[in-house]
């Protein structure tokens, strides 16, 4: 036999050990994914182009630069186990569906063929529901009105029978999946927070034994979470294990709440895990829609650049690849990309902070920073929908923004078009005793910012 050099050198995701807030891969390269979630072919998968659809939007996402694509083992898509009153490709307890495990197959190759990085979704909350949250009891298999052992789905999380079935699950998907380095993450429940009659202390001991079970048996080491939706009720006997190796929730919000100031105060209630953090969906919550094409932009760009201008393991993940791809969305992912390229955030030190930005109530800032560098986001809320931006009538000239907490001495500042990805204007500027005032070009809608050392 041939032996030649290795095809992947870089090995497998991990969580960086160079510093836990980040990911990086075997060899040590740092990993800043932009990410969208996929959970299925279509909402009815069988009307659409369900599995084919991933053919689709796995190669737009390539090119547009999009690394990590979340999806979900759910039974219109991947799911193994299910109920066959729901349909005929199931068979109850302990048997799987050949077809959708097929399906999951498929999407793995074609994660491989297109350099992309999947985290799988293995449970949801529905299936642990029997009122509103997408309830999906009626169809378990697990239900005592199925032809199963449970009497209601709270017992889920204490009954052994079905953790051992559980455990034969995960069994499985590692037996099939798990030697794929294109799976970066097991993701043990989707919205965990919202099955029936939650009860975090159950919860959090089933989450333990579970990922001690796939750890245990994975060669391959997958990184382990889980994900809940109400950051500011739940989560935190979650994140508190050691098994959870990062922290996820949504970010969705009504018409009169924003983008910034919801990921800002869900991500500070979780920053003190020495763990990434990832807004794993956000978006217009479903209950708001249908929306106007100048929503989608607004919420799209404020979230992907206000979540980038944080200390996270990857820019927030959004909800809608259809909607993504109707309103062009990827056109505002590229300028992201180039301002990310090169800045590896391992052991800087980078946190959240609060510059003074003029004139207040037009302008908001989100920014981060340590004591050498910083990097802000500047931008008008109000404008961010609008498609082209010399139809603004309205551009902010004579802005400023104060910065406090840099070392002193002479600095570089570049000013980044947001749809280029291109410096477009510098300035130079002198810290004296920590504090100094940058004056900004004209913002229609907003622009990002770097201060560095000169």
């Amino acid at each position: 036999f041939t032996v030649t050099a290795p095809q992947h050198a870089e090995g497998y995701l991990r969580v960086s050990k160079q510093d836990p807030r980040y990911f990086e891969f075997e060899s040590g390269d740092f990993f800043y994914p932009l990410s969208i979630n996929m959970r299925d072919g279509g909402d009815q998968a069988e009307a659409q182009a369900g599995t084919y659809a991933f053919e689709h939007f796995f190669k737009l996402f390539a090119d547009s630069g999009i690394k990590l694509v979340r999806t979900w083992m759910c039974p219109w898509w991947a799911g193994l186990e299910w109920s066959e009153k729901y349909h005929s490709r199931f068979d109850d307890l302990g048997r799987y569906s050949m077809y959708n495990a097929w399906r999951l197959d498929y999407a793995v190759d074609l994660a491989a063929q297109y350099d992309l990085y999947l985290q799988i979704s293995l449970n949801r909350h529905g299936q642990l529901r029997r009122d509103k949250y997408d309830a999906e009891w009626a169809y378990n298999p697990y239900s005592v009105n199925n032809g199963g052992f449970l009497p209601s789905p709270a017992m889920y999380f204490t009954s052994q029978r079905a953790r051992d079935l559980f455990r034969q699950q995960l069994r499985y998907a590692v037996a099939r999946w798990g030697y794929s380095r294109n799976l970066m993450t097991w993701e043990l429940f989707n919205e965990v927070d919202l099955v029936e009659a939650y009860r975090p202390a159950e919860v959090a001991a089933w989450h333990a034994e579970m990922a001690d079970y796939l750890r245990s048996i994975d060669p391959w080491a997958h990184i382990i979470t889980t994900h809940v939706a109400l950051y500011w009720v739940s989560g935190d006997e979650l994140w508190q294990l050691p098994q959870m190796e990062y922290v996820q929730s949504d970010s969705y919000w009504g018409k009169q709440n924003r983008r910034d100031r919801c990921m800002n105060e869900s991500y500070r209630k979780r920053m003190h895990y020495e763990k990434p953090f990832i807004f794993i969906e956000y978006g217009p919550k479903t209950a708001d829609l249908p929306v106007p094409a100048s929503r989608w932009r607004q919420e799209f760009r404020c979230g992907l650049w206000v979540s980038t201008l944080m200390p996270h393991g990857a820019p927030a993940a959004f909800w809608y690849p259809l909607q993504w791809e109707e309103h062009k969305l990827q056109r505002y992912q590229s300028a992201v990309q180039a301002f990310n390229e090169g800045e590896d955030r391992r052991g800087k030190g980078l946190k959240l902070s609060s510059p003074l930005v003029l004139p207040p109530g037009r302008l908001n800032v989100q920014a981060m920073q340590n004591e050498d560098s910083a990097y802000l986001y500047i931008y008008n809320f109000a404008s961010l929908g609008v498609e082209d931006p010399t139809q603004i009538t309205d551009p902010i000239s004579g802005g400023k923004v104060m910065l406090t907490g840099l070392r002193d001495g002479e600095y570089q500042v570049e000013f980044w078009d947001t749809l280029s990805g291109r410096v477009y204007d510098q300035a130079q500027v002198t810290v004296r005793n920590g504090i100094v005032t940058v004056d900004l070009p004209t913002i229609a809608p907003d622009l990002a910012v770097k201060v560095k050392p000169r």
